[in-house]
């Protein structure tokens, strides 16, 4: 949406209509969001205390390394295929030059792209960490945890 907002449409829109290619990046940062989202789900849920707003933050920091992580997968991803198109366009290239510059052109334009995708991917995590304390307290409050109590 950011990038139909500030970029004109292309003529050549094979690459971002691609099916695959939009599973690919939906599923990478899925599945970063969710490996990020599990310390703090194992933080809510051990003997170890936290406040709500602790886990609230700290779950919109993880968020927002979490898309980090995958805008730099995807980065990598397209700088790699650009390479091999490259590749088989002119076959005396260097593939390491060839990777690097289009990695440093990708990373230009995919600074704005972070900047502007990076509260987003906060208030995500914010929400995220208000569900999982809403859902903490509800259990919690349904089945009390004992804590140990030491012998006097």
């Amino acid at each position: 949406m950011i990038a139909i907002s500030f970029y004109p449409s292309p003529a050549n829109r094979t690459l971002i209509d691609n099916l695959k290619l939009n599973l690919c990046f939906a599923l990478v940062g899925g599945f970063a969001n969710s490996v990020s989202m599990t310390s703090v789900l194992k933080k809510a849920w051990s003997r170890q205390q936290m406040t709500s707003v602790q886990l609230i933050l700290k779950s919109g920091l993880y968020s927002l390394a979490a898309a980090f992580v995958s805008l730099q997968l995807a980065f990598l991803s397209l700088s790699g295929y650009l390479t091999l198109q490259a590749k088989s366009s002119v076959p005396d290239a260097s593939v390491a030059t060839s990777f690097l510059l289009s990695l440093m052109s990708i990373e230009v334009y995919g600074f704005f792209v972070i900047i502007w995708c990076s509260p987003l991917a906060f208030v995500n995590g914010i929400l995220t960490g208000a569900a999982i304390v809403a859902i903490r307290r509800r259990m919690l409050g349904a089945r009390p945890v004992h804590r140990e109590s030491s012998v006097e």
